[in-house]
């Protein structure tokens, strides 16, 4: 249990630290479009905050706070809890918005990178922020009373979306990979535009640097979900064994943010330049000591550098007691 949590405070360190510089990364990137940045972003931020969730929770947990059994005064503890239940669901309903805002680039292929569709944003967090609270709703209220048979249907449903939403992917790969070798081979004028041609290949590209992050994740929430319910299905609640494997699960998670959003600051280029240059920035500016004082070199016009010298040259002719006779 030791070593789980002193996973997780490593994971709090990086998540107040360098997953909030890749939050500033790629919101203000022009990598992607908006939509795909800001969604991302979000859900990066959502992730901070339940972090934050966790740190009071494993209070409640060495019990620095008491539950009461007061509504109003264990509000908190009920609140943290949602939060954290909530991330596990974001995690699976990120993967869905990041489909569907590459399905709406594909769909408006002519005209996506020129106008900026926040209604896609909306629409996107419109279906993912019910689920995530319906979801957290159910767990807090029936979890207790119906474990086992709320598992089971979490877990196959669960699946079953993940196995969805990579089949998509995969579908809108392959369907603007045939349309941009079509366009390319086909030099029919009425079929060929560079506008068009453009979108294709911004969107192979983002599908391309996407995809293994998409994969990679879907198949995370795949483990953990096994992570997460096994302990739930086959022991009762209070059991060691149910503790060891929360405990675990919140550890592997922990592990798993750091790679993940490590690996979205490395993989992209522009967001692997724009972190260096930051990171680069901020060591340059802390590298002196503060007792050290600062000297800054003023630039002199070219009359004063001439003055300068040659005044420099009459003081070393005066000393020397060196003179010119042009007699």
């Amino acid at each position: 249990m030791i070593i789980f949590l002193i996973v997780e405070l490593w994971g709090f360190v990086f998540s107040f630290t360098i997953e909030l510089l890749a939050i500033y990364v790629v919101v203000t990137s022009s990598a992607y479009h908006e939509n795909f940045r800001y969604i991302l972003g979000t859900y990066l931020f959502e992730h901070v905050f339940s972090q934050l969730c966790r740190m009071i929770l494993i209070l409640f947990q060495f019990d620095t706070f008491t539950i009461s059994g007061n509504v109003f005064t264990d509000l908190p503890i009920f609140i943290c809890s949602q939060a954290r239940i909530q991330l596990y669901v974001a995690s699976i309903c990120a993967l869905y918005s990041i489909v569907m805002e590459r399905s709406f680039a594909t769909y408006y292929l002519r005209d996506y990178e020129h106008f900026r569709r926040a209604w896609v944003q909306v629409f996107c967090f419109g279906y993912s922020v019910p689920v995530q609270v319906i979801a957290g709703l159910i767990y807090a209220f029936f979890g207790v009373n119906f474990t086992r048979i709320l598992f089971i249907m979490m877990f196959i449903i669960v699946n079953s979306q993940l196995v969805l939403i990579i089949g998509t992917f995969l579908a809108l790969y392959w369907y603007n990979h045939k349309k941009f070798n079509s366009l390319t081979k086909d030099y029919e004028i009425r079929k060929y535009s560079l506008s068009i041609r453009f979108q294709l290949e911004e969107n192979l590209r983002a599908l391309h640097m996407v995809g293994r992050g998409v994969l990679g994740h879907a198949l995370f929430c795949i483990f953990g979900m096994v992570i997460f319910a096994g302990p739930f299905i086959c022991f009762p609640i209070g059991s060691p064994e149910l503790e060891l494997g929360v405990a675990a699960l919140e550890a592997i998670v922990s592990i798993y943010g750091i790679i993940l959003i490590s690996g979205i600051l490395i993989i992209e280029p522009s967001f692997r330049r724009k972190t260096r240059k930051i990171l680069l920035s901020f060591l340059r500016r802390n590298r002196l000591h503060p007792d050290v004082p600062i000297v800054k070199m003023k630039k002199r016009k070219s009359d004063e550098e001439a003055n300068i010298y040659f005044g420099t040259i009459a003081n070393t002719m005066e000393i020397t007691g060196f003179t010119l006779d042009f007699k």
